[in-house]
């Protein structure tokens, strides 16, 4: 009883907080404020927004990969073309 009481405010409403947890969606930095998650997130279903997020955290690991296979290649070139 105590997490409903949590999640809905003394008018009744639940808070959009508790909404975005129950999609799954992150809550947290700049995604907290609510008119720029719904911005983002609005006019999805809760599977889209699902599978929004999850593309979301693939591009991400993606660019971490990118990043590391330029920062190798560079310094493989900066060995190579050093003059032993």
């Amino acid at each position: 009883m105590a997490d409903f009481i949590k999640r809905v405010g003394t008018n009744g409403k639940v808070s959009w907080q508790a909404r975005v947890r129950r999609k799954g969606l992150p809550l947290g930095g700049r995604d907290v404020h609510p008119i720029k998650w719904k911005a983002k997130y609005g006019g999805l279903d809760v599977s889209e927004a699902r599978r929004l997020k999850a593309l979301e955290d693939e591009n991400a690991q993606l660019k971490k990969l990118l990043a590391e296979s330029m920062l190798n290649e560079a310094a493989l070139r900066d060995l190579l073309g050093k003059k032993w």
